[in-house]
């Protein structure tokens, strides 16, 4: 089999337009490709359409965390190629193709991460620098950016001193849509310390240590996003924790 897609939901209002779009727009034979959902909230509903469309589905009695119920997808994946996406992402019949043709010829590259726009065609910066703690809490609190010198470092760190035109070596990619072989991403499974946010920094900085980590704007999707860590408190813990996990872990 070429292509595992695996997807982590978790009451995600989006999961089956996602799943959904990926069948139409996928771009390569039903029988190139597995669509596995890990269900971190166990839905019926959402078992229910798994079966009937002869999808892996993986049930977690409780919420694993991203990287942990993704890393049980990963172990469940037959696909030469692993494709991890957000339950709110929308890709177009280019998109696939394209990025395993790029894999298909560039061994060096460990994880690849396409171009993400919003639903309003807005550039999402996708890939970033390595964090420092201060750009971070810049980064959460909007007010600051009313100072030159703090907007200035959060530019720096979302790279917009890149045009996002052309492929791109990077420190690392957002998690919402990574793709690579499966021979890496079982190698460097997730660290499961991180229950949710910054396993992607993490899971990126160790791949990057052996591989080259690609921004490939050549393939495109669209990325709902909705920061869900500026809107609720049980996320802004969530957030708060995984970022001293990293930079505990990181020194």
């Amino acid at each position: 089999m070429l292509l595992s897609i695996i997807t982590v939901t978790y009451y995600s209002k989006y999961v089956i337009e996602t799943i959904e779009n990926i069948r139409r727009e996928c771009g390569f034979p039903v029988s190139d490709y597995e669509i596995i959902i890990v269900d971190n909230a166990s839905q019926p509903l959402i078992q229910e359409y798994a079966q009937k469309n002869s999808l892996i589905y993986i049930k977690n009695k409780r919420n694993l965390g991203f990287g942990a119920a993704m890393n049980k997808g990963i172990q469940h994946a037959k696909g030469e190629y692993i494709a991890l996406l957000n339950p709110d992402i929308l890709i177009t019949k280019q998109t696939f193709p394209t990025i395993i043709t790029y894999l298909k010829k560039n061994k060096n590259v460990g994880i690849i991460g396409p171009k993400l726009l919003a639903i309003n065609n807005a550039l999402q910066y996708s890939c970033k620098r390595f964090p420092d703690i201060l750009t971070l809490i810049i980064r959460r609190f909007s007010f600051v950016f009313l100072v030159h010198y703090f907007r200035k470092r959060t530019e720096y760190y979302e790279m917009h001193d890149y045009d996002h035109a052309t492929p791109q070596h990077v420190d690392w990619l957002s998690g919402a849509f990574l793709v690579g072989r499966k021979e890496v991403f079982t190698e460097f499974l997730f660290d499961e310390r991180f229950f949710l946010y910054f396993e992607d920094v993490d899971i990126c900085r160790r791949i990057g240590q052996k591989y080259d980590i690609m921004y490939f704007p050549n393939a495109v999707a669209t990325h709902y996003a909705a920061h869900g860590s500026k809107k609720s408190a049980k996320l802004f813990f969530y957030h708060l924790s995984s970022m001293m996990q990293y930079f505990y872990k990181y020194k």
